[in-house]
């Protein structure tokens, strides 16, 4: 109210006194709005710290689970890039995961990934032992061929000198 002076206080012409209870009093109301805007800040950042996280966690899945189903496909080209998505992943949102969960959780997950790794990198390594097993095999396939031909032609020729030594 104008003209009302609090009890502990004066006001000159250009200061205002104030007693140390009023100071005090005044101190602890300010520290009392500083620590409520600081809550209101810190659960505001946590808040979105673990939406990032989520995110980051739910993206991880999302990659391991068609890495994995690739790799149930044998499909080792699709696993191979499930697979370099999920390395950008950890390497871009790994932050976001690490504050949030406990290291004991970041390990184990990035345990499972290199194991996933590993599932893909032995897969990868099968199909290119099958592909290498089908091109043996057909070129075994193509040589027998080329040999039975061979030896088709040659009894056809023997078959016709001996036909024109009839003659």
């Amino acid at each position: 109210r104008p003209g009302h002076v609090p009890q502990g206080s004066a006001l000159g012409r250009t200061k205002v006194f104030l007693k140390e209870q009023l100071v005090s009093r005044l101190e602890a109301a300010k520290l009392s709005a500083w620590a409520r805007a600081t809550t209101a800040i810190q659960a505001q950042g946590r808040a979105a710290i673990a939406r990032r996280a989520r995110r980051a966690l739910a993206a991880l899945a999302l990659a391991e689970a068609v890495a994995r189903d690739a790799l149930g496909r044998e499909d080792s080209a699709a696993a191979l890039e499930a697979l370099s998505d999920l390395a950008a992943l950890w390497r871009d949102g790994g932050d976001a995961v690490a504050v949030c969960l406990p290291a004991a959780a970041v390990e184990r997950r990035q345990a499972a990934t290199a194991a996933l790794e590993a599932a893909v990198r032995a897969c990868e390594a099968e199909v290119q032992r099958r592909a290498r097993e089908r091109a043996r095999e057909e070129e075994e396939r193509r040589l027998q061929e080329q040999q039975k031909a061979e030896a088709e032609a040659a009894a056809a020729a023997a078959a016709a000198a001996e036909a024109a030594a009839e003659t």
